[in-house]
C-alpha cells in the first residue's frame, strides 16, 4: 500500500489524462487537480497509470470520481507489469541539459532510458532538485523535454520526465519497449520489409534494440509499423528514425 501523504504536492502524469498535482490524500484515496482543462473521457471504475516524479515510480489506480478539473483515485499500487513493459534500456544518444541560471548547458550522452526518465553521463554537475530542459538526439531531430533532477552528479545523473510530447513518448516507448520476437536474437543479413507503401528486399543490420535497414525502393515513414521477414520469421517493428537514409527499427509488441 502506498504512503498516501507522501503523494501530496507531488507532480504526476496520469495516463490517459495529462499532468496533475496531488492536492489531498484522505479516505484511502488521492485527489488530483489539473492546471488547466477537465478530465475529459475519464469516469468511475476506469483504470489509469500514474508516473510519480519524486520518488520516481509507475503506479496504477482506479477512478473513483471526476469533478471538472479534479480527479479522485483509489489507493495507488505499484504497476509491476508496466515496469516490465517499459523497462530501462541502454540508449546512447548525445544530450544537452539546461536549467534556469546556468551559464551554459551541460553536455554528454544518455546511458539508459525509459518512458519514465533517463540516466546520463554529463560534463558538469546539475543542481539537486532543479527542473531541467533537455535535448536528446533521438529520431530525425532532437527531442526536447522537461525533467526533474533525481541525481545531478557528474557521470551518473538521473532524471524523471515531467513533460514529454505524446509523439516523443511514443518514440521513447518504441525504443525501450523491445525484446525481439520471443526474445530471440535476430541476425543481420538479407531480409524483406513490408510497409504501407509495399514490400522491398533490404539488408538488415541488427542492433540491441532492433535494427537498421537499407535497400533500393524502400519507402517508409517515421512511426510506421512494418513487418520484417528474416529466414522463416515474420517480425513486427516500428520505424523510429529515418536519419541518413537508413530507417532504424525497434521491435514492436
Amino acid at each position: 500500500m502506498a504512503d498516501l501523504q507522501g503523494w501530496v504536492d507531488v507532480p504526476v502524469r496520469v495516463e490517459p489524462g495529462g499532468e496533475a498535482t496531488v492536492i489531498s490524500a484522505e479516505d484511502r484515496a488521492l485527489r488530483l487537480r489539473r492546471g488547466s482543462g477537465d478530465w475529459t473521457g475519464l469516469q468511475p471504475f476506469d483504470t489509469v497509470s500514474l508516473v510519480r516524479v519524486t520518488p520516481l515510480g509507475r503506479w496504477w489506480a482506479a477512478v473513483r470520481g471526476v469533478d471538472g478539473a479534479e480527479l479522485q483515485l483509489g489507493i495507488p499500487r505499484p504497476t509491476g507489469a508496466d515496469r516490465r513493459r517499459y523497462a530501462r534500456q541502454s540508449v546512447a544518444s548525445t544530450i544537452t541539459v539546461w536549467w534556469p541560471g546556468a551559464d551554459e548547458p551541460a553536455a554528454g550522452r544518455t546511458t539508459d532510458m525509459s518512458v519514465g526518465g533517463f540516466s546520463a553521463q554529463l560534463d558538469r554537475e546539475v543542481p539537486a532538485g532543479v527542473t531541467i530542459a533537455a535535448r536528446i538526439s533521438l529520431g530525425d531531430s532532437p527531442m526536447t523535454c522537461i525533467a526533474a533532477t533525481i541525481d545531478g552528479r557528474v557521470g551518473r545523473a538521473r532524471f524523471a520526465f515531467t513533460h514529454l510530447r505524446p509523439a516523443d513518448r511514443d518514440m521513447v516507448a518504441a525504443i525501450t519497449w523491445t525484446t525481439g520476437a520471443d526474445g530471440a536474437s535476430v541476425p543481420s543479413g538479407p531480409a524483406w520489409l513490408w510497409a504501407t507503401a509495399g514490400s522491398a528486399q533490404v539488408t538488415f543490420d541488427a542492433t540491441a534494440l532492433g535494427g537498421a535497414v537499407s535497400g533500393e525502393g524502400l519507402k517508409v515513414q517515421r512511426g510506421e509499423r512494418v513487418v520484417v521477414a528474416i529466414d522463416d520469421k515474420l517480425l513486427l517493428a516500428r520505424v523510429v528514425s529515418l536519419a541518413g537514409g537508413r530507417p532504424r527499427l525497434a521491435w514492436d509488441d
